[in-house]
């Protein structure tokens, strides 16, 4: 709760909100969509910044690397909203992680099926579609399936912590969220999903995250 601390978020958000708008601008042409469709959405949109902390795992003593058995640092997930600003900081060089990505443990599932590391480059952002972009484009943009995995025993970045940002972003919550124009599937045929609430999408995600049923 420092002073030094609240000041470096706030100025980090202010600057990812930018980017934001930018992002949008992009999808915007990206899709067809005429200039400045989605800024009612996002006049006031509903993000979230969130301080990813992932203690050093050295002398943990869990029987093997962690691989598969339950310790990824994060498991498999999508992000459940629009663009997610990933800052992965001072990620382990390629000989840390062992995957000759210098991924920090970032994992992407490609269309494929086959898990992957996320290259990181000092200086670069990760970004990522989240569920409610997948809704909104009817499918033709498709959530980003990732994971953290957990560093080799005894490499160096077993002995380090690490900090992600995370600014996860979407439109203000009262945004109904129906196919767009240009996503729109072909005469007769039903869209993927059904129009819904950017608060009640979220809040679906939530439940279905923690087994709770509404």
């Amino acid at each position: 709760q420092s002073a030094e601390l609240r000041a470096a978020a706030t100025e980090y958000w202010r600057g990812a909100t930018e980017l934001m708008h930018v992002l949008m601008r992009l999808a915007e042409a990206a899709l067809g969509l005429p200039d400045g469709y989605f800024m009612p959405s996002y006049a006031k949109p509903g993000t979230l910044l969130r301080l990813a902390y992932y203690p050093a795992t050295a002398g943990i003593d869990d029987g093997d690397d962690g691989a598969g058995d339950g310790t990824w640092r994060y498991g498999a997930h999508t992000d459940y909203d629009g663009f997610t600003i990933l800052q992965r900081g001072d990620v382990a060089g390629p000989s840390d992680m062992g995957d000759g990505a210098g991924s920090g443990g970032l994992e992407i599932e490609w269309p494929d099926g086959v898990w992957r590391p996320q290259p990181a480059t000092h200086g670069e952002l990760t970004i990522n579609i989240g569920d409610l972009l997948s809704r909104w484009t009817n499918n033709r943009w498709k959530a980003t399936k990732h994971r953290v995995a957990p560093p080799p025993k005894g490499s160096a970045a077993a002995k380090r912590d690490r900090l992600s940002v995370v600014y996860f972003t979407g439109p203000h919550p009262d945004t109904v969220v129906q196919c767009l124009p240009s996503c729109a599937p072909p005469p007769g045929q039903p869209t993927a999903f059904e129009p819904i609430t950017a608060r009640a999408h979220v809040q679906s995600k939530i439940e279905a995250a923690v087994g709770v049923i509404a």
